[in-house]
């Protein structure tokens, strides 16, 4: 974390507090691997990516799924707030010659929003496929009721 951090202070850009509280903490460093139901693991980015669409931006990459299908990615600017972004089968610490390298979507307004959907969904999703699977507790109803349509 050291190490990124100065190659970040090197281009201007800083980590946000959130991913450094999240990844600094013993407790929470490893929940996004644990609750992940894709085999999804936490993989630091050894140095800031250029943006691809956009000058003077970086991407620092921080969780993978297990066959590399999906790579989540910090989206750092000088003066402005950080926020998450993924790539389908890309990653941008490596060189690639495919049309559509380059592609992302915007995921999350902030590290704490991505990590704690993150979480929750899984976790949602273990206790829905649960053998013997009980009533959702009421804060993931809850969550989930807030995505749910308003009935005509």
């Amino acid at each position: 974390m050291a190490r990124l951090a100065a190659s970040l202070e090197a281009v201007g850009v800083a980590l946000p507090e959130d991913f450094v509280s999240f990844y600094s903490s013993t407790e929470w460093a490893g929940a996004l691997d644990e609750a992940s139901v894709t085999g999804c693991w936490t993989r630091l980015g050894p140095r800031p990516q250029f943006s691809p669409v956009e000058p003077g931006a970086f991407l620092v990459r921080f969780l993978s799924d297990q066959q590399d299908c999906v790579t989540w990615y910090l989206y750092l600017r000088r003066d402005e707030s950080a926020f998450v972004v993924h790539a389908y089968g890309l990653d941008f610490d490596y060189e690639s010659d495919e049309p559509d390298f380059g592609v992302i979507y915007r995921c999350a307004a902030t590290f704490e929003e991505f990590a704690y959907r993150f979480w929750v969904e899984n976790l949602i999703w273990r206790h829905l496929h649960a053998p013997a699977a009980e009533p959702l507790p009421p804060a993931f109803a809850e969550y989930l009721a807030h995505y749910r349509p308003p009935t005509p």
